[in-house]
């Protein structure tokens, strides 16, 4: 068994190979000069020579089988080499994948932050609170209807169309940084297990008040088109399932909506509510 050191072989098959051929040159040379002494002329050592004539054949074919040996040594390290680069390469484009997706998340949250409503000129709304304030002006603007239901479904819609023109451009990019998170993780072709661990740091840092704009804004924004790939987005990564049955302005319960999630997606082609 060879020796390591340090993990390495002590003994590269290289060095092996050539102390092999000096020992071959220092017997060959050896031979000669003892031939060489004990016999005048050459006659008696050439007979001697020709017996050994199968050896000759021998060490060619061992030669010969060497020559192949270190051939196939060379491919075997050209394959470790190219599985090392592979490897390499991979550990690469994975820290690259992941410095570009906390790049974009942490632009997220700075979106975030900077989320301002300004209702007055004496008062303005960052953040969480605008969130809150949004949700608290739609529950004023609801507050004299019915709980929802399909007959209210339009003036639901009407009112949140409002008030979303009136201050619902500060969301806008809001809404644009959450996607692009979401489609980059789709479009880095990751294994399943991957890209839910990403898909779930996307969730992890989605807060209730989002939780309940998103409901909201994806159910009732009258431009189906525009919102079609948020929509997606949301059947995937199921981010308002933990809204509780008085979250909705309103009071209304869930269980009066029917099953959200479906609500939420299918809302252009049906109303599921129960009237």
């Amino acid at each position: 068994m060879e020796k390591k050191q340090n993990g390495k072989k002590l003994f590269p098959w290289w060095l092996k190979l050539v102390f092999l051929c000096l020992m071959i040159s220092l017997l060959w040379g050896l031979g000669t000069y003892v031939l060489h002494r004990l016999y005048d002329g050459y006659e008696i050592p050439g007979q001697i020579g020709d017996s050994f004539g199968v050896f000759n054949s021998l060490f060619s074919g061992l030669a010969f089988c060497g020559l192949v040996y270190t051939i196939y040594v060379q491919h075997q390290d050209s394959i470790e080499q190219a599985k090392n680069f592979s490897r390499e390469l991979s550990a690469i484009q994975r820290q690259r994948r992941e410095a570009a997706f906390f790049t974009l998340l942490n632009i997220h949250l700075e979106t975030v932050r900077n989320t301002k409503i300004t209702p007055t000129k004496d008062w303005t709304f960052s953040g969480a609170e605008a969130f809150i304030y949004f949700f608290m002006r739609f529950q004023e603007l609801v507050e004299p209807l019915p709980q929802l239901n399909v007959t209210v479904m339009p003036q639901y819609m009407g009112k949140y169309n409002e008030l979303f023109a009136a201050v619902g451009v500060a969301f806008s990019q809001y809404l644009k940084s959450l996607l692009a998170i979401y489609k980059f993780v789709k479009n880095s072709r990751l294994k399943p297990e991957a890209e839910k661990k990403y898909l779930d740091l996307i969730k992890a840092y989605v807060t209730q008040q989002e939780k309940v704009f998103l409901f909201y804004h994806l159910t009732l924004i009258s431009d189906a088109n525009e919102n079609r790939e948020l929509k997606l987005m949301e059947s995937e990564l199921d981010l308002i399932r933990s809204l509780s049955d008085w979250d909705l302005a309103n009071g209304v319960p869930l269980k009066n909506v029917g099953h959200h999630r479906g609500f939420i997606i299918n809302y252009e082609i049906k109303y599921p509510l129960k009237a």
